[in-house]
């Protein structure tokens, strides 16, 4: 129980700030004929490809709840593989034709995390499969934590990760250090996947992106 509401005030704290965005739409478009589409890439987030499908898998579920028939990620990845289909390939005009008739969708997004650390900053587009012209695009940015926060989340994750530890080892010093450091790096946001903070994040800049988004749910 004491663990549990450590780590609460840990993500609390980190997670605060504010989040914003602005959407354009192409103008006359009736989106229902881009009802079937797949988020084919996520750039940026550094190295991390772990964190780069999650970002992909939350941007999917933001398409589903605004009616979208999305393709799921992985079987995106395991149908550019089978194709052949390179990564480097993936980010005009022209190659989101040809990525729409691969994976046999009206539509394809692509989303890109430009900032990646105190302040996180999303971009994402939706392309027209048919043709490549741009169809959808938004911004989203948010205050992931300050200098005091990372330094507490350090020490919340290092605090957590050592009672973890602790669980873990027993009353070994092994344990307690191998749990410390564990958390530690959790609290600092480093890793290959989202921590619980990055993902809570994450998610509300994409569903305040979302409120600029096509809403097909109401229609046939």
């Amino acid at each position: 129980m004491r663990m549990k509401c450590i780590l609460m005030v840990a993500l609390l704290t980190l997670a605060s700030g504010c989040k914003s965005a602005s959407s354009v739409t192409k103008p006359g478009f009736d989106f229902v004929n881009a009802r079937k589409v797949a988020v084919i890439q996520v750039t940026g987030a550094g190295t991390r490809e772990a964190a780069r499908n999650e970002v992909a898998d939350l941007f999917g579920k933001e398409l589903l709840q605004h009616g979208f028939n999305v393709i799921e990620r992985t079987q995106v990845e395991s149908i550019f593989k089978e194709q052949d289909f390179q990564s480097s390939g993936k980010t005009g005009g022209i190659d989101a034709v040809k990525a729409g008739a691969i994976l046999n969708v009206q539509a394809v997004c692509i989303v890109n995390i430009p900032q990646y650390g105190d302040e996180v900053s999303l971009t994402a587009k939706m392309l027209d499969a048919q043709d490549g012209s741009l169809l959808w695009s938004s911004e989203g940015s948010g205050k992931v934590h300050s200098m005091a926060g990372t330094i507490a989340g350090g020490l919340a994750g290092a605090v957590v990760g050592g009672l973890a530890g602790s669980s873990i080892g027993g009353n070994s010093g092994t344990g307690t250090k191998v749990g410390a450091g564990v958390g530690a790096v959790g609290g600092g946001l480093i890793g290959n996947a989202l921590t619980d903070t990055e993902a809570q994040v994450l998610r509300k800049i994409i569903t305040k992106m979302g409120e600029g988004m096509p809403d097909l749910v109401k229609k046939p």
